[in-house]
C-alpha cells in the first residue's frame, strides 16, 4: 500500500482513508492508481463507479 501511494502521488494516510470510505477519489487520483495498478478501462469502472458499495 506504501508503495502504491507513493508511486501515485498520494500519501499513505489519504489512500488508507480513502479505502475505508472516509473521502472520495479524485478524478486525478483515479486516473493515476489506474496507470500504477495498470488496469483495463473496464477494471477501472467497476472498482471506481460500480453502483454496489
Amino acid at each position: 500500500m506504501v508503495a502504491i501511494a507513493k508511486k501515485s502521488g498520494i500519501s499513505r494516510e489519504t489512500l488508507y482513508n480513502k479505502l475505508r470510505g472516509v473521502s472520495e477519489f479524485k478524478a486525478s487520483e483515479i486516473s493515476n492508481l489506474s496507470k500504477v495498478l495498470r488496469l483495463s478501462t473496464g477494471e477501472r469502472d467497476s472498482i471506481f463507479f460500480s453502483s454496489e458499495m
